[in-house]
């Protein structure tokens, strides 16, 4: 996730996600508004006059609830943390961060684990059933049976 906490991160914004961001700023209290640096108040308008969106913002709603993007959430919550919170709640903001990391950061390691990437290779499930997809033996003939084979076959054509 990239932080946009600069103006100049901003800027890489999608005009949806600053529409977004910007209905959820207005439609709370001026205060709040009034901790949040103005240069970025100003990149979040220009971004959302490009864009035609139009949020449906649930008033007596909590931000979990609203109908915006999880990328929005996100701007929000780091605006949150950047401008608006104590500096006791910003620990503790940033101790939700760090374990929302790990936690990430642990799932991909699973997910990508090569052990288990090469473990499964091995292996197909089918209804449920997982069946092994390994190489097969294909028996092979033995010297002498193949020695005939070959001598039988030069008479063959001899006749």
């Amino acid at each position: 996730m990239t932080i946009y906490h600069t103006k100049d991160n901003m800027e890489e914004l999608s005009a949806e996600v600053a529409t977004e961001v910007i209905q959820v700023l207005y439609n709370s209290d001026s205060s709040i508004i009034c901790k949040i640096p103005y240069r970025i108040i100003e990149v979040l308008q220009e971004k959302s006059e490009e864009s035609e969106k139009k949020v449906n913002f649930k008033e007596n709603t909590e931000l979990k609830d609203q109908d915006i993007s999880e990328e929005s959430k996100a701007i929000l919550s780091i605006l949150y943390r950047d401008y608006i919170c104590s500096e006791e709640e910003k620990i503790e903001v940033n101790k939700v961060f760090e374990n929302n990391q790990k936690q990430y950061e642990e799932l991909q390691r699973e997910k990508y684990n090569p052990d288990k990437i090469f473990e499964q290779d091995n292996k197909i499930q089918v209804n449920n059933t997982v069946e092994e997809n390994s190489l097969i033996e294909i028996p092979k003939d033995k010297w002498y049976v193949v020695l005939f084979n070959k001598i039988k076959s030069i008479f063959k054509k001899d006749i």
